[in-house]
């Protein structure tokens, strides 16, 4: 019941970031380049900020819960008498997993930070290339997460 509860919980965490990356980067962003430079630049540091605040707590959730399951499972593989041996799809989930966070953190507490105190500056200009920057930096953590999800996905039949 709790390894079905964690891997939830886990699905559910990826989820929210691969959708809210995709949802910022093709609809929001596209939507608010419309906009004046000074809106856009408020409006994407708020959505931002809160969508990033979330991610953090899904970023937890992901890495605790897939930690555990893939410890829940050598244990049982150990106490059965057997070997576990860790298969090829987890360990790549894994290893891009942590990547991804650290993009994320690169992001989060460089690239945002930086678009916050140009926001604060009126430096609007500024904000626009951070934007872009961050845009950049999404796409290619949104390519990492596909990736992810695509070995999963084809997992069984490698």
């Amino acid at each position: 019941m709790l390894y079905g509860i964690l891997k939830t919980a886990h699905l559910l965490s990826i989820i929210l970031w691969i959708g809210g990356m995709i949802f910022t980067r093709y609809f929001l962003g596209p939507a608010a380049a419309k906009l004046d430079s000074q809106t856009r630049a408020s409006l994407m540091q708020d959505t931002l900020g809160r969508f990033f605040r979330l991610v953090a707590y899904a970023i937890s959730i992901a890495l605790i819960s897939g930690i555990w399951m893939v410890g829940r499972v050598a244990k049982m593989a150990i106490v059965a008498g057997t070997n576990f041996s860790l298969p090829i799809t987890w360990a790549a989930m894994m290893g891009l997993g942590f990547i991804m966070a650290g993009f994320f953190l690169l992001i989060r507490y460089s690239l945002y930070t930086k678009l916050v105190k140009q926001v604060a500056a009126s430096d609007w200009q500024g904000a626009d290339k951070s934007l872009l920057t961050i845009r950049n930096w999404v796409g290619a953590n949104l390519a990492i997460g596909l990736l992810i999800v695509l070995a999963m996905g084809v997992g069984p039949y490698l």
